[in-house]
């Protein structure tokens, strides 16, 4: 396919690669194209045969071309190879190509290898692209008196690379991917049976395992088309093992670059866990994932080393239940603006396990990244990263009442809506949920500069978690938690004067009618497929939800510590929902300030903090002072939600237009 495209752009347009190289018949050659392109084919074939008979390559080339393809002369490959390899004879690099694939594919004259490869191997020295990738698939196979030379091939398929052949590219990577072929699937075949009636054989059901995950991967690419069904090649081994191999392919971007996949290897398992049917997956990457752009130069590499790459699925619940995938020396280099990117190690695991009851526990996922580096420019160091791990384990989830939910939902979303709208449906998905689920993410030593490599911004460490809990299956309690440590500013008078070195906050919030807030959710849901009804979804969302969350008596429990450069601020308290308040909240907090002076002084001094000083005066004035020695002065204050609406702070009403006046911060 690639020859036959490859003559008819030349048939079309080498009469304008005639004319800027021919020299003393430019006009001539000229005068051919155009009667070529305007259909006058007699008169254009003439007058070619008489440039061609006086010698010039070009002429002859394109006189090989048109008998080739019979477009407005006979159609003789005999007459195509001659006046190819009279051109060729006159170091023609195209005409070279062409001559040696009508040698390897036999037009106009016997096979002959030995000739195939000689041409080929003269055009490709010369640096015509097309050669380099033929010569180089010539010396991967190996065909008759040509032997297979797999470091020849390597060496012209990556000439043309060089030149942005991406075709020669994504073979290089496949190469790349089988230096230690199975020797078993030697002669391997598509099963093609299983393609269109994916029957219960055991190829049949690792298809539809393998399908599934990658239809649902298409949808998250935003609609890169592929045709893995088709493409995909699977075999069951002798030891009773299925060998899967899903082609090399070229996804086309958005933007219209290509990104260029390299083979992916798959030796899948029938196994069971506890007593459900299940699959083990063990595969094989591709070495690297390269992006090119229009102009077929690559502007992106991913590469990295594979350690690990095991998971298993459970068919009852279409996921993975267990996961161990481990890279290393993972490295993304970009052209032009784009920044590299290193990371020395990345780890995911799953590992979820049943009990007695069919319900699972553990590590929904977990990912471990170390040595994170982003260079920019001329590769230097803007950030880097000591480690970033998240965790997220759960507690009692029911997969298979979950995923039905999940499942019926993309069938007849409406049918499900309506079902969660019930007390009953909505406890039953909620229950589904299982009595505990938790997110953790730790960032540690984080380290900015500016492009000339100096120092701006350093973090120790900073820890997320989020965790919820239903407590008696309807009411649940979420809370999240923020810790920082050794925050330090490389630029002094900005950030680390204002920005906490370490702070701890953990927020709370209590009785979470879980039940309730799924039926106002689904009932939201409903209306958002009907047209009609979808103006005003917020407002009635929330007068929806207003009830049960007063009769839960939702509340918000806030614990704090914040070491400020100049002082130590901690905060304590619970704000509730109350229906006879203003405001639907009422509660309070303790705040406590120790080196309350040093703040004082900082904001009387600094011109930045100009527009705080009449708020830290008022806050000198309402607090609570004590001298306490080391600690400096300690200012306390409670901070009071009143039901008709003021802001008490130590019994003091602030309204709002207080903390609003002119010169005070809102």
């Amino acid at each position: 396919m690639r020859t036959a495209l490859h003559f008819m752009r030349r048939f079309f347009l080498s009469a304008g690669v005639v004319a800027l190289l021919a020299g003393p018949v430019l006009a001539e050659l000229a005068d051919v194209r155009q009667a070529l392109d305007a259909g006058n084919l007699d008169a254009g074939v003439n007058e070619l045969k008489v440039l061609a008979r006086g010698g010039d390559p070009e002429a002859q080339l394109l006189l090989g071309q048109i008998h080739l393809s019979g477009k407005g002369i006979l159609k003789n490959q005999t007459l195509a190879l001659y006046w190819v390899k009279k051109a060729a004879a006159q170091e023609n690099a195209e005409a070279q190509y062409l001559a040696g694939t009508m040698y390897f594919e036999g037009k106009g004259t016997p096979i002959s290898l030995v000739e195939s490869e000689r041409l080929l191997k003269l055009s490709a020295t010369q640096g015509y692209p097309e050669a380099q990738y033929r010569l180089g698939l010539l010396y991967r196979s190996g065909h008759g008196s040509v032997a297979q030379d797999i470091p020849k091939a390597r060496e012209w398929l990556g000439k043309a690379a060089e030149q942005g052949d991406v075709d020669a590219q994504l073979i290089l990577d496949e190469m790349e991917t089988a230096k230690a072929p199975d020797k078993s699937l030697s002669g391997l075949v598509q099963d093609r049976k299983t393609v269109k009636h994916e029957p219960n054989t055991e190829t049949g059901k690792v298809r539809k395992v393998i399908v599934g995950v990658l239809d649902n991967m298409n949808g998250s690419l935003d609609g890169v088309g592929f045709d893995y069904r088709s493409a995909m090649i699977i075999k069951e081994k002798d030891d009773g093992d299925i060998s899967v191999i899903l082609p090399g392919a070229k996804l086309a971007m958005q933007d219209g670059g290509v990104l260029l996949l390299g083979s992916l290897r798959l030796t899948v398992k029938s196994q069971e866990v506890g007593d459900k049917p299940s699959y083990f997956f063990d595969v094989a990457l591709p070495p690297r994932f390269r992006a090119v752009d229009t102009a077929g130069k690559i502007i992106q590499t991913i590469s990295f080393r594979q350690n690990r790459f095991e998971m298993v699925w459970a068919s009852e619940f279409d996921a993975f239940v267990k996961a161990d995938i481990s890279l290393s020396d993972i490295t993304n280099q970009g052209k032009g603006d784009l920044f590299d990117l290193s990371m020395g190690r990345f780890d995911f695991s799953i590992d979820l396990k049943e009990d007695d009851s069919g319900r699972w526990s553990g590590d929904a996922f977990s990912v471990l990244v170390t040595d994170i580096a982003v260079h920019m420019g001329e590769k230097v160091k803007v950030a880097s990263l000591k480690s970033l791990a998240v965790n997220a384990p759960f507690k009692g989830f029911d997969m298979q009442v979950y995923n039905r939910y999940i499942k019926r939902m993309t069938v007849d979303p409406v049918e499900v809506f309506a079902e969660l709208q019930t007390k009953p449906g909505a406890k039953a998905f909620v229950d589904s949920m299982g009595s505990e689920q938790m997110v953790g993410v730790l960032l540690s030593g984080l380290q900015v500069q500016d492009k000339e490599g100096n120092p701006v911004f350093s973090l120790g460490s900073l820890g997320f978690d989020s965790r919820v809990r239903l407590a008696d299956g309807a009411n649940s309690s979420w809370l999240v938690a923020l810790n920082i440590k050794d925050v330090v500013d490389g630029k002094k008078g900005s950030l680390a004067d204002f920005f906490p070195n370490k702070a701890k906050l953990e927020t709370t919030v209590g009785n979470i009618p879980m039940v309730e807030f799924w039926q106002v959710m689904a009932a939201s849901f409903s209306e958002a497929f009907n047209a009609a009804g979808q103006d005003g979804i917020g407002e009635r969302f929330v007068e929806r939800i207003r009830k049960p969350l007063f009769d839960a008596h939702l509340s918000l429990n806030l614990d704090g510590t914040f070491d400020l450069p100049q002082a130590m601020m901690k905060i304590n308290g619970v704000l509730s929902a109350d229906p006879k308040s203003v405001t639907l909240i009422s509660g309070g907090f303790d705040v406590e300030v120790e080196g309350f002076d040093k703040l004082v002084e900082f904001v009387e001094k600094n011109p930045l903090m100009v527009d705080f000083q009449p708020l830290i005066q008022e806050l000198s004035r309402i607090g609570s002072l004590k001298n306490e020695g080391e600690k400096g002065v300690v200012a306390t204050y409670r901070i009071e939600m009143a039901r008709d609406g003021n802001i008490l702070v130590n019994g003091e009403s602030i309204t709002q237009q207080a903390l609003i006046e002119p010169g005070i911060p809102g």
